[in-house]
């Protein structure tokens, strides 16, 4: 037997052995209750069926009233012979009994229905939580997909773009450079990994490099002050077969 099973069956016990407690009670303390019959059974018939539902309240209802009837009701300790005006009491407390049982039965329906309202309110409140957790995983998904995809297009741009280009960092690394790059110049990564190998292989004679060193530097940081591109300024770059190619550099600051 489960424990709330174990719980309705106590409940039941103590509702229909409250009459004959309360009878006890009575009986022996009448001298006080007298003649007010059922002074002390109207609480034993409400709390009957407040304690063990509807169907132990009417059972408590009739127990008490064929105990007050036998016990408390002239002549005592007998069933017939009772005044009929006493009846009437008798039918009263029995409808109040009968009524009691039926309001318990229908508060105790009307609990059991906001504790479910208020279980499917959590576990929808729950499911709407979960719906919007898998929402956001989803969009955080498709936008590092898209993420994704976007960096890839864009590495593609620059790698097969068609005019020479590289990407250095503050400190002077050549971070990428594309394939327009390597055909035009002939210099790869393992030639030019900084600004540094570049300026040496690029323009070997040190008075025009210097020069070089000097205009550019300049550009940069005009750029950067007015948050514009770098001018382009044409420079002769002597490239890794020794040709010497004359060509417009600019940039732009990241």
């Amino acid at each position: 037997m489960s424990e709330r099973n174990q719980n309705k069956t106590v409940h039941i016990l103590v509702a229909l052995l409250l009459p004959f407690v309360i009878c006890w009670v009575q009986w022996q303390f009448w001298s006080l209750f007298k003649p007010f019959v059922w002074f002390l059974f109207f609480p034993t018939v409400f709390f009957s069926s407040r304690i063990g539902g509807k169907i132990a309240g009417i059972i408590s209802t009739v127990v008490s009233a064929l105990l007050v009837v036998y016990f408390f009701i002239p002549p005592q300790l007998s069933i017939a012979a009772k005044n009929p005006n006493n009846l009437y009491s008798v039918v009263m407390f029995l409808f109040m009994g009968v009524v009691f049982s039926f309001t318990h039965e229908r508060l105790e329906q009307a609990k059991r229905r906001a504790i479910e309202a208020q279980e499917a309110a959590r576990i929808a409140s729950e499911q709407l939580q979960e719906a919007r957790i898998g929402r956001l995983q989803l969009e955080q998904k498709q936008t590092e997909s898209n993420l994704i995809r976007s960096e890839k297009r864009f590495q593609r741009l620059f790698t097969k773009a068609p005019v020479p280009l590289c990407y250095a960092t503050k400190d002077g690394v050549l971070a990428d450079i594309n394939e327009r790059f390597v055909q035009m110049f002939g210099y790869d990564y393992g030639d030019v990994p900084t600004l540094d190998e570049w300026w040496k292989l690029a323009y070997p004679d040190v008075g025009y490099r210097d020069w070089v060193l000097e205009s550019w530097c300049a550009a940069v940081e005009k750029a950067a002050a007015t948050g514009s591109d770098v001018e382009p300024i044409e420079y002769r770059v002597t490239c890794k077969d020794g040709t010497v190619r004359t060509v417009l550099i600019s940039g732009i600051t990241l």
